[in-house]
Formats: C-alpha cells, structure tokens, sequence
C-alpha cells in the first residue's frame, strides 16, 4: 500500500513538474508562443500569438524532447523552417489591410531582410531617398512591420545571391504602400534619384517599358563607415620602373587629398572615376589596404569591375564634354589645385588672328546638362546657340567605351536624337554603337575549327552557357557560329574566350563535342542531358576513367 502511494505521489510530482503537462508562453523564431495540454483527449498544442501557426506534437515526440521549446526548436529547424521564413500560415490568411504588426510580431528581428541596390547605388549614395518594388503581399508585410517597430534595414551593394555585402543601414520613414507606376510624379523621379528622367526613360530601364503595381519605400540612407586596419604592404614598381614610397603611412598632403577624393567617389559617376584613378595612380590607400581591390570593396561596397566601369566611364564623359573642335575649360571635380582639372566657368580660348576664334560660356544646370553658347568669328558664319545633354549614369557610357574618342561623340549625338532630345537610356546607347561597329568592319580574330571558352555577357541565348566550351565552325565578319553540346549558337567575338589548349588538346575537344552532339535530342530524359551539360563544362580537353565510362553506356543505350 506504501508503494502505491509513493509511486502515486510520484506521478503527481511529475505531472507538476513536467513541462508537457503545464501551460506556458515563451518567445522564439521571431514569435510569442503558446503551449496547451488538454488533459481530456490527451493533445499538446502549440500556436503562435495571432494563431497563424497551430502546431499538434505527436505523442510519440515527447519522450525525445524534454519540454515544448525543444520540441519547437527541432520544428524550427527542420519541417517548419521553410514555413517560418516565408510566413506560410496553416489557418486562415488575413488580408493585408488587416495586418497588425503589434500583435503578430512585437520583437524585433535579429537580422531583419535587406534592400540591393545593384542598378541604382550612385543614387543612393547621392541622396536617393525612395525606391520601388515589384513585391508578393508576404515581403511587403515584413517591411511594414520594420516601419511599425522601428527596424533599420540593411543596404546591399548588389544581391545577397551574388555575393552583395551590407554598405548602410536604410530607416524608412514612411509606411510602405502600394502604387501604380503611371502615378509617379516629377518629385518621385527626384527621389528615386533620377530628377532628369522623364516616366518613360524611367519605366523603360527599370520596369521594362510596363505599368504595373509597385511597392513604394521611402527611407533615409547611412553608409558604413570605413572599417580602420593596418597591414604591411609590399614595395611595388610603377610601369616606369621606379619604387614607390616604401612607407604605409600617408603625408598631411595626402592624407587630406585622400579624403577629398573620397568624398568625390559618393558624387556622380565621372566625379567617381577621376577620383578612383587618383587613389589608385597614387597609392593613397596605402596606410590602410594592401591592396587598390580590397580598399574599394570595403570603403566603397565596389567590385573591381565596378572600378573599372567608372574610371572607363569618366574617361568617356570628359570625351563628350571637350569635343576637339571646342576647346573648352570645364571642370568636373573639386580635384585640389594641385591636380589636373576642368573647371566649370568656361575659359576663353583665343587663337591667332588668322585662324577661328572660338568663345565658349559654359554653365551647368541643375539637371546634369551642359549648356553652350558658341559664337564664331566674323568669317561669314552665323551665331549658334547649342544645348549639349551629357550622361547622367555610367551605364549610359558603357557601350561607348568600345569606340574611338570621335565614335563615341558621334555615338552619343545619335543617341540624344534617338531619345528625343532627352538623356538616352543605356540600351538605346547600346542599339547606336551596335550599328556603328558593324559599319566599321573589325578583323574576325576567331578561325573555323578553334576551340573557345562561352563568355555570356549582354547575349541572352547564351544564359546558362558561361564557362562552356565550344568549337567554331563558321566565321563570319561580326560573328562566329559555335557548336556546342546541345547545337549550334551564333556568337560575337567577344563572348568567346580563347583556351590555353594545344593543338592536339583541342583535337581531343572536338573529338568530344562530336559525341556529344550526336548523342544529344531535345527529348532525351533530363538525366542524360544533364550529364552531357556536366561533360560540356570540363576545364580541361580529356575525360577521366568514369567520365568515359558514364559516356560509353550513355552511348551504347542510345545507338542500340
């Protein structure tokens, strides 16, 4: 009888003091849950606080776990881990007129969702204060709910996918809402950071010429600071032979030039590029970087390409601002005395007598344009008076850095044209200096029968491709037609890649490609054709023992 009452009280003392056998509340996974036991049927129920998500725990997992928030742990972390990120509710989903952040969310996230800025970080940093988005109701939400509690958000340099890293924090200042893109006023232009642009330019490069619904945010920007280190940097020997400073400290000159220039690259994209060249030509990154790479990326958020397109593109837009036949003084930058510069009050050029005198005003407005007023000499000519639009972005540039110094004038004039007097998008840039270069017949540098390496590049039928190689098999003026393992592809020059492959090496690589491209139907199952994309994307011209032996059966199934 003893016994009983021991092993009763014992199961009493149990029932108490066992987790699954009491209500409680706790917070985890961006929620406040709930954990009910209901002794009659013997069920255990966890739910969030708005009851979106309503959880059964089978009784079987109780005795693995030793209380609800483990249970709820190994949930999160397995089968609802996707649910979690996502939102997904079990029960009904309340429309997002109804949606009340303090009650389905009042903790604040640990690492909140993020905003790139891959297409439009000049503006940013230039002062762009909105943005908008073509968002799903769920990710609009979660914004929604940042602005109601308060959240920072982080700024990306580009997509998280492609290695983008955090260069601000973004507070948002208004609720997110939504919004047609016919609404947008000359204001929302100025605060998406392209006052110059008009709807069209606007809805054509960044919504592909569609109206649609859009998600508005309006935030204010911080940047990063830049992180401070000190590293040991190498003696380096400039092109002309000659050691630079073998010290990593900066002089007070340079240290001040060094800030300024930094304060140019956050400006506009030609003040950017003269800047970047001076910090690399200079070295100014020295005290605090080994390398010109690793200083853009980290006080910048700039990849090396992202370097290169800049300093290419000042060098094109100081082109198109000095044509050869106006020789005119104007400047970009606050470059310190000291350096070369172009400044903004145009300066009088006076040749001799006998030749054309030429005297240029030049003023820059508000919106980016230079206007010009020219004059000519008394030889008979009339007084012109012309407005001279020039780029506002580097991608507007891009395409023009593959002409010469007179195409790219000419390139950019036809643009202008082409957009109506406005400032050109970088396609319709693109679409000019396309017909330009065919016009102007450039050696094909590609022979029939070479073996290349697909570079995808602007070239959408090649996506997908990028690293494959290819053997060509017919060159023409422009372009190359390649044979690949799933056919044949018309390419330019330039998405092709030549390989360090000898001539017996790219034997055994068309060897290849012709087993490939028997073996390959359009039908096949999507095993075998993924085995021959394996096989197509080989870095190097032989296969290995089971790569030959997966081939061989591959081949003897389908030819008998």
């Amino acid at each position: 009888m003893k016994s009983e009452v021991r092993s009763l009280k014992s199961e009493v003392k149990t029932a108490i003091t066992d987790p699954w056998h009491h209500s409680q509340s706790w917070a985890a996974h961006y929620h406040k849950w709930q954990f009910k036991y209901n002794s009659f049927n013997a069920t255990y129920i966890i739910e969030n606080g708005d009851r979106t998500i309503i959880l059964s725990v089978p009784i079987r997992e109780i005795a693995h776990h030793p209380s609800p928030q483990a249970w709820l742990d190994h949930w999160a972390k397995t089968k609802g881990k996707r649910q979690l990120e996502q939102g997904t509710k079990q029960l009904e989903q309340p429309s997002l007129l109804d949606f009340n952040p303090q009650s389905s969310n009042s903790i604040p996230p640990k690492n909140p969702k993020g905003i790139s800025f891959g297409q439009t970080l000049e503006q940013l940093y230039q002062g762009k204060t909105c943005t908008r988005r073509v968002w799903s109701d769920r990710t609009a939400k979660t914004f929604i709910n940042y602005y109601e509690q308060g959240v920072k958000v982080p700024a990306y340099n580009k997509d998280l996918r492609y290695g983008g890293e955090i260069i601000g924090w973004l507070t948002l200042t208004e609720k997110p809402v939504q919004q047609q893109l016919v609404e947008m006023t000359q204001a929302d232009l100025k605060a998406e950071g392209f006052p110059n642009y008009t709807f069209d330019q606007f809805i054509n490069e960044f919504f592909d010429g569609k109206n649609q619904t859009v998600w508005v945010i309006c935030f204010e920007f911080t940047p990063n600071q830049p992180k401070e280190s000190s590293v040991t940097v190498e003696v380096v020997e400039s092109n002309d032979n000659q050691a630079l400073t073998d010290t990593d400290e900066l002089t007070h000159e340079e240290e001040r030039d060094r800030l300024h220039l930094e304060g140019q690259v956050e400006r506009a994209f030609f003040s950017a590029g003269i800047a970047l060249q001076e910090l690399r030509d200079r070295r100014l990154y020295r005290s605090t970087h080994k390398t010109f790479e690793d200083y853009c990326q980290e006080r910048f958020g700039y990849s090396r390409r992202k370097m290169d397109y800049l300093i290419a593109g000042s060098e094109v837009y100081q082109n198109l601002l000095l044509p050869s036949e106006m020789r005119t003084n104007c400047s970009q930058t606050d470059l310190p005395d000291d350096q070369s510069q172009m400044r903004t009050n145009g300066s009088q050029i006076t040749e001799s007598d006998d030749n054309l005198q030429m005297r240029t005003n030049c003023s820059q407005n508000a919106d980016d344009e230079m206007r010009t007023n020219c004059s000519q000499n008394a030889d008979g000519k009339t007084r012109t008076n012309c407005s001279q639009i020039l780029p506002t972005r580097e991608a507007q540039v891009r395409p023009l850095t593959k002409l010469e110094p007179d195409q790219q004038r000419e390139a950019w004039q036809k643009a202008v044209e082409q957009a109506g007097g406005k400032v050109p998008s970088g396609r319709i840039v693109k679409s000019i200096v396309d017909q330009i270069r065919e016009r102007t017949p450039v050696p094909n540098p590609w022979r029939k029968g070479e073996v290349a390496m697909i570079m995808v590049k602007d070239n959408p039928d090649l996506r997908g491709k990028g690293g494959c190689w290819c053997v060509i098999s017919e060159v023409h003026n422009f372009t190359c037609t390649v044979r690949l393992w799933d056919g044949e592809y018309q390419v330019k020059p330039e998405n092709l890649k030549e390989l360090p492959y000898s001539n017996e090496q790219q034997e055994m690589v068309r060897k290849l490609c012709d087993r490939l491209s028997k073996l390959y139907d359009p039908e096949m199952e999507e095993t075998a054709k993924g085995l021959l994309s394996i096989l197509g994307k080989i870095d190097r011209p032989w296969l290995t023992k089971y790569e030959e032996r997966f081939l061989s059966i591959l081949e003897e199934d389908i030819t008998s």
